[in-house]
């Protein structure tokens, strides 16, 4: 009988490997259609198609034959259903267009795929699309949410004003070509910050060495250079417009946790820099709903004690001690001191060792 070779059993010591990250998509892989699924019409790349809307999928998918792979494709989705199969497809950057808006996304492709584009809640426009697709808008008990720190601009140039969902991630946002730069470049409180650049793309506009903090930019974006945490660090500028955002998700978030304001401003500069944050982020936690409700209530302070009145002199006295003080001619270094407690009358007197 054949022996295996030694080195195809596994160390004793080894770590079980991990199995990588994969995405679930829903039992839309075997195509399963959900029934009354909501649909909305969508532009992919340019092109008209109607997308099925499913929020239980955390993946966008194409059908193959609409996008196909690109040439020598490289970059590969692992694919996981409720069924528990897994599947790795290629993936490709798509450009997604719908009424609120206009986003990239990593999309994988399929060549079974039973509609032509799966929208999964990795678009960031996805629950505005899905709310304005299965209900009718109310303006009646809408809370206005604060914008996305930086999106490509939507319809008729606008950046969306709601946007919950928190796939997309912040820096994706702040470098995917949309207006960040230029509301950064028009921001009146930003005029200092531009105006003490330093180098642009590593490129040194004054001579070294540069003083922490200093300013840069890089890819159009402008960044603080500073000394945090025993590090220097790259922290991106926020606009004026994008402040309150960053302040909803560093505290009034679920998963931020509603922290005090120290918390939460180490928090935001381990990322981001804007003038004046301390003081924004002191009045957004000092003005947050929730904290005012479940926060501890400070104990009030306690009630003076009134004190009895003495009307007789010399009934009630006080005493202090002071010294050692440096020694007199005659050997004294400390002072008695006597005060009246009716008529406020002191007396001292000089005495030789403490009492």
């Amino acid at each position: 009988p054949t022996v295996p070779s030694p080195q195809d059993e596994p160390m004793p010591t080894a770590e079980p490997t991990t199995p990588p990250r994969t995405w679930l998509a829903g039992c839309i892989i075997h195509q399963c259609l959900p029934p009354a699924a909501p649909e909305a019409d969508v532009m992919v790349n340019g092109k008209p198609m109607r997308a099925l809307l499913n929020s239980g999928s955390a993946v966008t998918l194409i059908q193959s034959r609409v996008c196909p792979p690109q040439p020598g494709q490289k970059s590969f989705l692992p694919i996981t259903c409720v069924h528990e199969d897994t599947q790795q497809v290629p993936a490709r950057r798509v450009t997604i267009s719908a009424a609120h808006g206009t986003w990239p996304v990593e999309a994988g492709l399929m060549k079974n795929l039973p509609v032509p584009i799966l929208l999964g809640r990795d678009w960031p426009g996805f629950d505005r699309l899905l709310a304005a697709t299965t209900q009718p808008t109310s303006p009646r008990g809408n809370r206005r949410r604060p914008d996305l720190l930086a999106s490509d601009s939507g319809r008729d140039g606008e950046s969306p004003s709601q946007n919950t969902n928190l796939f997309y991630d912040v820096f994706q946002q702040a470098t995917g070509g949309g207006s960040f730069a230029k509301e950064q470049w028009e921001d009146d409180r930003l005029k200092h910050c531009w105006a003490q650049v330093r180098a642009i793309d590593d490129k040194d506009v004054l001579p070294r060495p540069h003083p922490l903090p200093h300013f840069i930019v890089r890819k159009g974006l402008l960044y603080c250079v500073a000394q945090w945490r025993g590090e220097e660090k790259e922290l991106l500028v926020i606009p004026r417009t994008k402040a309150e955002t960053i302040l909803e998700l560093a505290h009034s978030h679920p998963m931020a946790g509603h922290l005090g304001a120290a918390n939460t401003i180490q928090r935001i500069r381990d990322r981001f820099y804007w003038p004046g944050l301390e003081a924004d982020v002191k009045g957004f936690c000092r003005a947050c709903p929730t904290c005012q409700i479940t926060a501890p209530r400070t104990p009030p302070p306690s009630p003076l004690i009134p004190l009895p009145i003495i009307e007789v002199p010399f009934e009630r006295i006080g005493l202090d001690l002071v010294g050692p003080l440096p020694k007199s001619a005659r050997g004294h270094e400390h002072i008695l001191v006597i005060v009246d407690y009716a008529t406020r009358k002191a007396t001292a007197k000089a005495i030789a060792q403490e009492l």
